[in-house]
């Protein structure tokens, strides 16, 4: 009696080892679905490891030592039983967000700059306080006389001088840059307004027969954006120019005339932004004769079909469209 009670204790205990391992088992598979699912959709939006884990670590929420415990052994073991397959996964995913990669940079650094860098960034402008000091020495001699006594009213060490000149050349820059903004987004609403020149879009199949572009324009609701949101920084910008003045008079010797030096100053940057900022003036103006003439394309070529024409009659009109395309490209191909 004795010997078959221990035998069923001895069959007894690896069952209880058997579902306790399972129980273990099943406690590793599971994890934090959650978390899981959050991370794989941070993951596919490109976003580094290292921020997805500064991201989802403080959104983590763990009663207990035991629960974290747990976590952490469901993420090794996870680790560890990779397949092939999944490794293979894992390599398309990679190429797929090769193409994400300088997205990503430029949002991580973003994040770190001030609102002039960011501004600088986002509109492809110069940020002076990269140029060589060499550019910035010529600068400031022609700014200042020659007499150094004269113009140590803005600042006494000639390298903060250079360090003002390339912050104000910046501010200008921008102030210069934003009312360009207003002028072309004031354009594109006048023009609407008075010509009727809005946005139009025909198939490309019809547009390629007759030579032309097939879309053209921009909608008047985004037109009334950008110009609303131009206008903001028009000021924006100008207010960050007058504080700029302002602290130099306020740190300017009471016996300097630091407002004409500031004036002539601020009229040789002016000048010097003004050459800078050519190739953004003519682009301009290219988008706006641009405009134009396709607004003028897209018209003949609905009054000529509103013509009703018979096919000799357009087959005609496509031939000497396609030779005054060639031509034209010619001619402009030769200047």
């Amino acid at each position: 009696m004795h010997s078959n009670d221990t035998n069923n204790e001895l069959i007894n205990v690896p069952q209880h080892i058997q579902k306790q391992q399972q129980y273990e088992q099943k406690k590793k598979n599971r994890g934090n679905r959650k978390l899981q699912r959050y991370r794989r959709k941070l993951r596919k939006y490109g976003m580094h490891p290292d921020d997805i884990i500064s991201l989802v670590d403080p959104q983590t929420d763990i009663d207990s030592q035991e629960n974290s415990n747990i976590l952490n052994q469901t993420v090794i073991s996870k680790q560890c039983l990779v397949s092939s397959g999944q490794q293979r996964k894992n390599m398309k995913i990679k190429k797929n967000l090769k193409r994400l990669t300088h997205i990503n940079e430029i949002n991580s650094f973003k994040t770190i700059q001030t609102l002039k860098t960011i501004w600088i960034i986002e509109h492809n402008l110069i940020d002076y306080t990269d140029i060589s000091d060499q550019t910035f020495f010529h600068i400031l001699s022609t700014a200042c006389d020659a007499n150094t006594d004269k113009h140590k009213c803005l600042l006494n060490e000639k390298q903060k001088q250079i360090q003002l000149v390339r912050h104000y050349a910046t501010l200008i820059d921008r102030l210069s840059y934003a009312k360009l903004q207003v002028l072309q987004w004031n354009y594109y609403h006048h023009i609407g307004t008075t010509q009727h020149i809005g946005t139009r879009r025909i198939s490309k199949q019809l547009a390629e027969k007759n030579s032309i572009c097939y879309k053209y324009g921009k909608p008047k609701t985004l037109i009334d954006q950008r110009l609303k949101k131009s206008q903001e920084e028009l000021q924006q910008a100008q207010h960050a120019v007058q504080y700029f003045e302002e602290i130099i008079l306020c740190n300017a010797a009471p016996h300097m005339d630091c407002h004409s030096k500031i004036q002539s100053l601020s009229s040789i940057l002016q000048k010097f932004v003004h050459q800078m900022q050519e190739n953004i003036r003519d682009a301009y103006e290219y988008k706006r004769r641009k405009l134009y003439l396709d607004s003028t394309d897209h018209q003949l070529v609905q009054a000529f079909f509103d013509l009703k024409p018979d096919r000799s009659q357009v087959s005609i009109y496509i031939i000497q469209s396609s030779l005054f395309s060639f031509f034209f490209n010619i001619f402009m191909m030769s200047q």
